[in-house]
């Protein structure tokens, strides 16, 4: 009988470095979804921009929108934090 699974993620060329690894960004995607966070998805906006300004301040973010309005939300909530937008960029890739 022929497997589905032949070769294993290693022999394919796929790899997990360590987060310590050099690396080129931090990808995220941008929390929208009330029911991943039930009651609760108005709150994580500052924190969550407050984690993304740390990381922006050595690197580049790069983060995940589903659409404009929610990019230009985004942008509101990270300027309010005082992050420096030059190093975050965005791209449009809807997440569930």
């Amino acid at each position: 009988m022929m497997s589905l699974f032949n070769n294993s993620p290693k022999k394919a060329g796929y790899a997990f470095p360590p987060e310590w690894a050099q690396h080129e960004a931090t990808w995220l995607s941008w929390p929208h979804k009330e029911a991943s966070w039930p009651g609760k998805l108005e709150t994580i906006f500052t924190p969550y921009c407050q984690f993304i300004k740390a990381v922006a301040e050595g690197e580049k973010v790069r983060i995940n929108i589903n659409n404009e309005e929610t990019r230009a939300f985004a942008v509101a909530e990270l300027e309010k934090v005082g992050a420096d937008l030059s190093n975050i960029e965005f791209y449009l890739n809807p997440t569930n």
